[in-house]
């Protein structure tokens, strides 16, 4: 599970596409990387299918990975999902923030209420 979205201090407001979610944690993408076969998953999440003994392949499909150089950071990917819009999570008791979720990269985005 993408550790970094636990316990989240926001609700989307923009609505997630389904590429936009992690087939392995469920949740948003964080750190998106693209494997050579094309499919996305957070980097941490794909990253944790190697260390559990499984052999390098993709999730999704179950093509190789190569150790050096099989997926790499989807930049554009991370742009769009940081561009979303996110309210507080406590919007019904009074918070009436909303912005975009780059907006809550660093300390903010790892907190957890």
């Amino acid at each position: 599970m993408n550790p970094g979205l636990v316990g989240m201090i926001f609700v989307f407001v923009d609505e997630l596409s389904t590429g936009q979610t992690c087939s392995i944690c469920l949740v948003a993408m964080r750190n998106p990387v693209q494997t050579m076969c094309g499919h996305r998953f957070c980097e941490s999440c794909l990253l944790g299918t190697f260390r559990e003994g499984h052999a390098q392949v993709c999730p999704q499909d179950r093509n190789p990975i190569p150790e050096d150089g099989g997926f790499f950071r989807d930049v554009a990917w991370e742009r769009d999902i940081l561009s979303l819009r996110v309210k507080c999570k406590k919007s019904g008791r009074g918070c009436d923030w909303t912005g975009q979720l780059t907006s809550l990269r660093g300390t903010l985005y790892l907190m957890r209420i």
